[in-house]
Protein backbone atom coordinates (compact mmCIF):
# COMPACT_ATOMS: atom_id res chain seq x y z
CA UNK A 1 0.00 0.00 0.00
CA UNK A 2 2.92 2.52 0.80
CA UNK A 3 4.64 1.42 -2.33
CA UNK A 4 1.47 2.77 -4.27
CA UNK A 5 0.84 5.86 -2.22
CA UNK A 6 4.50 6.81 -3.46
CA UNK A 7 4.02 5.76 -6.85
CA UNK A 8 0.84 7.88 -6.90
CA UNK A 9 3.10 10.52 -5.40
CA UNK A 10 5.80 10.67 -8.10
CA UNK A 11 3.61 10.48 -10.66
CA UNK A 12 2.06 13.56 -9.36
CA UNK A 13 5.04 15.19 -8.83
CA UNK A 14 6.19 14.46 -12.22
CA UNK A 15 3.25 15.65 -14.13
CA UNK A 16 3.58 19.26 -12.17
CA UNK A 17 7.43 19.48 -13.27
CA UNK A 18 6.53 18.24 -16.85
CA UNK A 19 3.74 21.09 -16.81
CA UNK A 20 5.58 23.87 -15.30
CA UNK A 21 8.53 22.85 -17.71
CA UNK A 22 7.06 22.85 -20.88
CA UNK A 23 8.24 25.30 -23.76
CA UNK A 24 5.30 27.62 -24.67
CA UNK A 25 4.70 27.44 -28.56
CA UNK A 26 6.39 30.30 -30.70
CA UNK A 27 3.16 31.68 -33.27
CA UNK A 28 4.76 34.07 -35.35
CA UNK A 29 1.91 36.16 -37.19
CA UNK A 30 3.37 38.61 -40.45
CA UNK A 31 1.00 41.48 -40.83
CA UNK A 32 -1.88 40.54 -38.53
CA UNK A 33 -5.31 41.87 -39.32
CA UNK A 34 -6.28 44.17 -36.79
CA UNK A 35 -9.60 45.81 -36.30
CA UNK A 36 -10.33 48.73 -34.09
CA UNK A 37 -13.93 48.44 -33.16
CA UNK A 38 -16.52 51.24 -32.05
CA UNK A 39 -20.20 52.04 -31.31
CA UNK A 40 -20.32 55.54 -31.33
CA UNK A 41 -21.48 58.23 -33.66
CA UNK A 42 -19.42 60.73 -31.19
CA UNK A 43 -17.29 62.58 -33.08
CA UNK A 44 -14.71 62.34 -30.01
CA UNK A 45 -15.08 58.80 -30.49
CA UNK A 46 -14.42 58.71 -34.23
CA UNK A 47 -11.07 60.69 -33.51
CA UNK A 48 -10.18 58.33 -31.12
CA UNK A 49 -10.58 55.37 -33.80
CA UNK A 50 -8.88 57.81 -36.27
CA UNK A 51 -5.73 58.39 -34.14
CA UNK A 52 -5.15 54.43 -32.78
CA UNK A 53 -5.80 53.67 -36.29
CA UNK A 54 -2.87 55.62 -37.73
CA UNK A 55 -0.65 54.52 -34.90
CA UNK A 56 -1.35 50.66 -36.08
CA UNK A 57 -1.13 51.83 -39.68
CA UNK A 58 2.67 53.10 -39.43
CA UNK A 59 3.54 49.60 -38.20
CA UNK A 60 1.00 47.57 -39.81
CA UNK A 61 -0.59 46.84 -43.11
CA UNK A 62 -3.65 45.24 -42.77
CA UNK A 63 -5.71 47.74 -40.20
CA UNK A 64 -9.19 48.10 -40.79
CA UNK A 65 -11.89 50.64 -38.87
CA UNK A 66 -15.16 48.90 -37.74
CA UNK A 67 -18.34 51.15 -36.29
CA UNK A 68 -20.99 48.45 -35.29
CA UNK A 69 -24.59 49.60 -34.54
CA UNK A 70 -25.41 46.99 -32.39
CA UNK A 71 -24.26 43.83 -29.84
CA UNK A 72 -25.97 41.65 -32.60
CA UNK A 73 -23.56 43.36 -35.29
CA UNK A 74 -20.24 43.54 -32.68
CA UNK A 75 -20.98 39.69 -32.25
CA UNK A 76 -21.06 38.74 -35.81
CA UNK A 77 -17.38 41.10 -35.95
CA UNK A 78 -15.60 39.02 -33.50
CA UNK A 79 -16.42 35.98 -35.81
CA UNK A 80 -14.39 37.35 -38.41
CA UNK A 81 -11.31 36.35 -36.36
CA UNK A 82 -9.01 39.27 -35.91
CA UNK A 83 -5.44 38.73 -34.85
CA UNK A 84 -5.88 41.83 -32.60
CA UNK A 85 -9.51 43.54 -31.75
CA UNK A 86 -8.99 46.94 -30.49
CA UNK A 87 -12.09 48.50 -28.83
CA UNK A 88 -13.31 51.82 -28.35
CA UNK A 89 -16.42 51.08 -26.40
CA UNK A 90 -17.76 52.19 -23.20
CA UNK A 91 -18.74 49.89 -20.46
CA UNK A 92 -20.93 50.76 -17.44
CA UNK A 93 -21.13 50.20 -13.80
CA UNK A 94 -22.34 46.56 -14.36
CA UNK A 95 -19.77 45.97 -16.60
CA UNK A 96 -21.83 45.65 -19.39
CA UNK A 97 -21.78 47.16 -23.22
CA UNK A 98 -24.83 48.71 -24.40
CA UNK A 99 -26.09 49.29 -27.54
CA UNK A 100 -28.60 52.33 -28.81
CA UNK A 101 -31.65 50.09 -28.64
CA UNK A 102 -30.73 48.81 -24.87
CA UNK A 103 -29.38 45.77 -25.88
CA UNK A 104 -26.53 44.40 -23.81
CA UNK A 105 -23.69 42.11 -23.53
CA UNK A 106 -21.47 41.65 -20.29
CA UNK A 107 -17.77 42.42 -20.51
CA UNK A 108 -17.42 38.51 -19.25
CA UNK A 109 -19.68 37.24 -21.86
CA UNK A 110 -17.87 39.05 -24.58
CA UNK A 111 -14.33 38.21 -23.65
CA UNK A 112 -14.89 34.34 -23.21
CA UNK A 113 -17.08 34.39 -26.75
CA UNK A 114 -13.45 36.18 -28.22
CA UNK A 115 -11.13 33.77 -26.39
CA UNK A 116 -12.73 31.11 -29.06
CA UNK A 117 -11.57 33.00 -31.85
CA UNK A 118 -8.30 33.09 -33.10
CA UNK A 119 -7.71 36.29 -31.61
CA UNK A 120 -5.37 36.45 -29.39
CA UNK A 121 -4.80 40.22 -28.37
CA UNK A 122 -7.67 42.17 -27.28
CA UNK A 123 -7.66 45.82 -25.56
CA UNK A 124 -10.01 48.12 -24.87
CA UNK A 125 -8.54 51.67 -25.42
CA UNK A 126 -11.52 54.05 -24.52
CA UNK A 127 -11.11 55.63 -20.55
CA UNK A 128 -13.62 53.23 -18.47
CA UNK A 129 -13.05 53.07 -14.67
CA UNK A 130 -11.38 50.70 -13.17
CA UNK A 131 -14.45 49.15 -11.48
CA UNK A 132 -16.70 49.23 -14.32
CA UNK A 133 -13.79 46.47 -15.62
CA UNK A 134 -13.45 44.53 -12.41
CA UNK A 135 -16.60 44.45 -11.57
CA UNK A 136 -17.88 42.06 -14.00
CA UNK A 137 -14.09 40.08 -15.18
CA UNK A 138 -13.50 39.29 -11.75
CA UNK A 139 -12.52 35.43 -11.63
CA UNK A 140 -12.83 34.77 -15.44
CA UNK A 141 -9.88 32.95 -16.67
CA UNK A 142 -8.01 35.11 -19.30
CA UNK A 143 -6.42 33.44 -22.23
CA UNK A 144 -5.31 36.40 -24.23
CA UNK A 145 -3.19 38.75 -23.86
CA UNK A 146 -5.87 41.61 -22.86
CA UNK A 147 -5.68 45.11 -21.83
CA UNK A 148 -8.11 47.17 -20.71
CA UNK A 149 -7.04 51.33 -20.33
CA UNK A 150 -7.96 53.50 -17.47
CA UNK A 151 -7.00 56.96 -18.21
CA UNK A 152 -5.37 57.35 -21.82
CA UNK A 153 -3.30 60.43 -20.68
CA UNK A 154 -3.71 62.05 -23.60
CA UNK A 155 -0.58 61.92 -25.61
CA UNK A 156 1.00 59.46 -23.47
CA UNK A 157 -1.47 56.76 -24.56
CA UNK A 158 0.25 57.15 -28.49
CA UNK A 159 3.84 57.33 -27.52
CA UNK A 160 3.41 54.44 -25.35
CA UNK A 161 1.56 52.27 -28.16
CA UNK A 162 4.04 53.39 -31.11
CA UNK A 163 6.68 51.91 -28.77
CA UNK A 164 5.01 48.67 -27.85
CA UNK A 165 4.00 47.33 -30.97
CA UNK A 166 6.88 48.91 -32.86
CA UNK A 167 8.89 46.71 -30.33
CA UNK A 168 6.09 43.84 -31.27
CA UNK A 169 6.53 44.33 -35.14
CA UNK A 170 10.81 43.51 -34.80
CA UNK A 171 9.89 40.03 -32.93
CA UNK A 172 9.15 40.62 -29.16
CA UNK A 173 6.40 39.30 -27.60
CA UNK A 174 4.03 41.54 -25.77
CA UNK A 175 4.93 40.94 -22.07
CA UNK A 176 8.39 41.87 -22.64
CA UNK A 177 7.39 44.70 -25.06
CA UNK A 178 4.97 45.67 -22.62
CA UNK A 179 7.05 45.92 -19.70
CA UNK A 180 9.97 47.41 -21.41
CA UNK A 181 7.90 50.18 -22.57
CA UNK A 182 6.15 50.71 -19.18
CA UNK A 183 9.53 51.91 -18.28
CA UNK A 184 9.20 55.62 -19.19
CA UNK A 185 6.77 57.99 -17.34
CA UNK A 186 4.75 58.62 -20.32
CA UNK A 187 2.39 55.29 -19.55
CA UNK A 188 -1.11 55.37 -19.59
CA UNK A 189 -3.05 53.85 -16.51
CA UNK A 190 -3.97 50.46 -18.05
CA UNK A 191 -4.59 46.90 -16.76
CA UNK A 192 -2.51 44.27 -18.38
CA UNK A 193 -3.18 40.46 -18.03
CA UNK A 194 -1.13 38.28 -19.82
CA UNK A 195 -3.24 35.02 -19.91
CA UNK A 196 -1.91 33.69 -22.90
CA UNK A 197 -0.14 30.04 -23.05
CA UNK A 198 1.89 30.61 -26.21
CA UNK A 199 4.45 33.48 -27.38
CA UNK A 200 2.55 34.93 -30.01
CA UNK A 201 4.42 37.66 -32.41
CA UNK A 202 2.93 40.38 -34.49
CA UNK A 203 5.64 41.02 -36.96
CA UNK A 204 5.91 43.63 -39.64
CA UNK A 205 7.53 42.91 -43.17
CA UNK A 206 7.77 46.80 -43.88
Amino acid sequence: MNYLILLSLLILILFFLFRKNKQKKLIKIVEPNIALVSMSTDEGVLELVRQDSFLYSNIYKNVYQRNVRSISELLNLIEDNYDLLHFLIDINEEGEIMDNDGNMIKLSVLISKIQKMKTKHLFFAKDNNYDNYQNDIKGLKVSINLVMIINRKGQSFNKFFKKLFTKMSLGRTMAMSWSESAKDNETPDALYISGIDDDVILLSDN
